[in-house]
C-alpha cells in the first residue's frame, strides 16, 4: 500500500474517533443507561465503520508493516473495545483516570 493510502487510514481513523470522543464529552456526567442510549443511538455506527475501514484496509498492506501490526491488534481486541457501547459505566478511554492520578504521580515523583 502506498505511504499516502496509510496516511489516509490513519487520518480516517482519527476522524472516526473524534465523532467517538465528541459524543463521550456530550453524554458525560449522564446516567449509565442514557450514556448507553446514545452510544447505541450513534457510537455503534461509528465502531462498525472503524472496523469495517480496518478490515477492509488489512490485507491491501504489508502483513510486515507497522500499519498491519496496528490493524491486526484492533481488529484482535474488537469484543474489549466495543465494551462501552453496551455499559454505560465504562469510558471510552483512560483519560479521565489519568487525568485524576497525574497530581498524585507528579506529587509522589518530586
Amino acid at each position: 500500500m502506498h505511504v499516502a493510502k496509510s496516511s489516509k487510514v490513519a487520518t480516517d481513523t482519527v476522524e472516526r474517533m473524534a465523532k467517538l470522543w465528541e459524543i463521550e464529552e456530550r453524554v458525560r456526567g449522564q446516567s449509565p443507561e442514557a450514556r448507553v442510549a446514545a452510544r447505541q443511538e450513534i457510537s455503534a455506527a461509528i465502531v462498525r465503520d472503524l472496523f469495517t475501514l480496518w478490515q477492509t484496509t488489512l490485507p491491501l498492506v504489508s502483513g510486515k508493516s507497522k500499519l498491519a501490526e496496528a490493524l491486526r491488534y484492533a481488529i484482535s481486541r474488537r469484543d474489549i473495545f466495543e465494551r462501552f457501547l453496551t455499559d454505560g459505566r465504562i469510558e471510552l478511554d483512560s483519560n479521565i483516570v489519568e487525568r485524576a492520578i497525574r497530581p498524585q504521580a507528579i506529587t509522589k515523583e518530586k
